[in-house]
């Protein structure tokens, strides 16, 4: 009896040993017959990638863009503009490392440069993230036409995943992603014909979602400046010297904390939703320079959900100023509170601003609004007075310009929120310490100005000057030309907008 049990025993083990063996040989069989099938597989019954080929084929250009992500926000005449060189760009969205070689393989002309925006974690997920695998795939394509057109450039931008698509993702998951790019880095940075772009952990861009269409795709506007940005600055190659910092800065960014040094301790997710305000900027080439999502007010609307409108114009002063042409701050609020466009050219954002502002309020609906007026920077330059107000014009000096445009905006919105804005730190004139005239002051003196003027009349400031944190040791982090804010500097200053309303929340 006893030995029956134990012949019972070892054939129950025996076929669980059969069974597992069974399901492993299946897993590695389906794995196999995936690479086979992705090695071998053909696209020439797709009519988009066919006709790229036969585009590609007749004009031969001298740089290619190829894309594993949506390719309709990026734009060949955006490389022809920061690159000076003919560039085609293939409509077809390419699945795998095969689809791509096997295109490059049909064509026919010889373009010095490729251009080609990679998903290693979509690439490796492919094969279950083995990395025998997907390392023999690399091998056997991409790494194997490098390797063989020597005289090519390639430069190859990695993906730029969204904050939320990060903080999505399981701890495992993370790490496989992560993971890919180190691999990929890896294989590939020590070919001398190779670049690698990676801007995936820029606070600035992947933190704002207005910046995105989808998780892993942005807007156009934004792609433009992501393609400008990687020809012009070594800091986006990456190597594997930096990379581990770059990817632990997302890591922090997923546990909420911001990178960014002028906000260090910032929870990043603590914000207010305005989702339900208007926010009016007035300003100039601060704000009106700067249209797109990483804008002041695109950073704010990104992050608050509130409705912004843009009235800054290039150039302006608050002060009245009597050049011909000239428009200043009481002027343009004018413009605005009768919605009337038409004394801006075309190419002024304020004209769209408007507009676009009296549309969204057609329905004469109530609902809660903010002005932000943000000037001082050409008050400074031009020696504007401060204080002092030639009689019967109130609006020929800084101040009072400030408190006449406050009067107007209160007497049609009398339940507004208004904020006024100091410049912030500019280099210019020995860092602003240089009074322009005689009835001027130096950068500082405008900046305290606003906060003393806003206490008079009862509205609400934000110091930039003295609060934002950039200065004579770090301007260049920040501000684009010593002057204008940055990618990174538009980013804080609309943080520090998004915490005022927060605190005072």
């Amino acid at each position: 009896m006893k030995s029956h049990v134990v012949i019972t025993k070892r054939k129950r083990t025996l076929s669980f040993y059969a069974l597992a063996f069974a399901a492993l040989l299946l897993v590695v069989l389906c794995i196999a017959i995936l690479y086979f099938y992705m090695r071998t597989m053909h696209y020439d019954a797709s009519d988009t990638r066919s006709y790229d080929i036969e585009q590609i084929n007749q004009a031969s250009p001298e740089c290619l863009l190829l894309s594993m992500l949506p390719t309709d926000s990026f734009s060949a005449e955006d490389f022809e503009y920061y690159r000076g060189i003919c560039t085609i760009k293939a409509s077809h969205e390419f699945e795998n490392l095969y689809d791509i070689k096997a295109f490059l393989d049909a064509i026919s002309s010889s373009p010095s440069n490729i251009y080609l925006v990679l998903d290693p974690a979509a690439i490796n997920s492919l094969y279950g993230f083995h990395a025998s695998l997907y390392g023999r795939a690399y091998n056997d394509t991409l790494l194997s036409l490098i390797k063989d057109s020597s005289n090519v450039s390639y430069e190859i931008l990695l993906p730029y995943y969204s904050l939320e698509y990060w903080r999505g993702l399981s701890d495992s998951e993370r790490e496989n992603v992560i993971t890919a790019y180190r691999d990929f880095v890896n294989i590939f940075y020590s070919e001398p014909n190779v670049t690698i772009y990676f801007l995936g952990s820029e606070e600035w861009l992947i933190a704002n979602p207005g910046n995105y269409e989808s998780d892993i795709s942005c807007n156009e506007a934004v792609t433009r400046k992501i393609i400008a940005l990687t020809f012009s600055s070594a800091s986006y190659i990456l190597t594997p010297e930096n990379m581990d910092e770059k990817f632990s800065l997302i890591l922090e960014l997923t546990d909420n904390k911001s990178t960014v040094p002028l906000l260090s301790g910032y929870d990043i997710t603590a914000y207010t939703d305005l989702s339900g305000t208007d926010i009016v900027f007035f300003g100039d080439s601060v704000i009106g320079n700067f249209t797109d999502s990483t804008s002041i007010p695109g950073v704010v609307a990104g992050l608050s959900g509130a409705r912004v409108y843009n009235i800054g114009v290039g150039g302006t002063t608050a002060t009245f100023n009597e050049a011909p042409d000239a428009l200043e701050l009481c002027t343009i609020v004018d413009a605005f509170l009768s919605r009337d466009s038409s004394i801006f050219s075309a190419d002024q954002q304020a004209k769209y601003g408007i507009e676009e502002y009296a549309a969204d309020n057609s329905d004469g609906a109530a609902r809660p609004t903010c002005f932000i007026i943000n000037y001082g920077l050409n008050d400074y330059f031009a020696g504007m007075p401060i204080y002092d107000t030639p009689a019967g014009n109130e609006e020929a000096c800084y101040t009072g310009a400030l408190s006449s445009a406050v009067t107007k905006l209160k007497a049609e919105y009398p339940d507004c929120r208004i904020i006024l804005m100091t410049p912030a730190y500019c280099s210019y004139y020995n860092g602003g310490a240089l009074p322009q005239s005689a009835d001027g002051g130096s950068l500082s003196d405008y900046a305290d100005a606003v906060c003393s003027t806003a206490g008079e009349i009862g509205v609400e400031y934000i110091d930039n000057y003295h609060g934002l944190g950039i200065n004579s040791s770090n301007f260049e982090t920040y501000l684009s030309d010593g002057c204008h804010p940055n990618e990174l500097g538009r980013y804080v200053t609309g943080r520090n907008i998004i915490r005022h309303f927060d605190e005072l929340h």
